[in-house]
């Protein structure tokens, strides 16, 4: 056979992409990031394979239209959509999608009440961390509370975090 032969695909889907989260990621109904966690969105097309993944990011308001090219980190806290789709080899574009998700990078405040009976310590007779005598009331930021207490003194610890940010 002294031919050619012509092969024609009839692509009649658009790409599919789909959205991932890299760590740190907590869901519970809602999803919850920091700035430091990876967005990842990843386009198939069985067909004629994908041409480009478009994104854009809403925070108070959409940011343009841009080329995916690396994952996305979300500068905001608060409340922030996502919203992107692909385009396959021979123009089929995928409908696009949205995905909302909260980032919050700001930690929670912890609370600790020491009762009584209880006394300040310097620490400087401590047997299991003879280094604590330095941080013990020192007025720094790296103060802490140095307190003897006996089996009987309550402690509380209790961590609250803004509304509607979770634990």
């Amino acid at each position: 056979i002294n031919g050619s032969v012509e092969v024609h695909i009839n692509d009649i889907n658009p790409p599919i992409t789909i959205l991932y989260f890299g760590s740190p990621y907590y869901c519970d109904g809602n999803n919850w990031i920091t700035s430091s966690t990876a967005v990842y969105l990843n386009a198939a097309d069985n067909e004629t394979g994908v041409n480009a993944t478009w994104c854009r990011v809403w925070h108070n308001g959409w940011n343009s239209w841009a080329l995916y090219t690396t994952p996305l980190h979300m500068d905001e806290e608060g409340l922030n959509y996502i919203e992107y789709y692909s385009v396959d080899n021979v123009e089929k574009t995928e409908q696009a999608k949205k995905k909302c998700v909260f980032v919050d990078n700001t930690g929670p405040e912890p609370n600790k009440t020491v009762g009584e009976p209880r006394e300040v310590w310097d620490g400087n007779d401590s047997i299991f961390y003879p280094w604590i005598s330095e941080y013990c009331w020192n007025g720094g930021p790296d103060q802490i509370e140095c307190w003897k207490v006996t089996m009987m003194t309550p402690i509380s610890l209790k961590c609250v975090d803004p509304e509607p940010h979770p634990v």
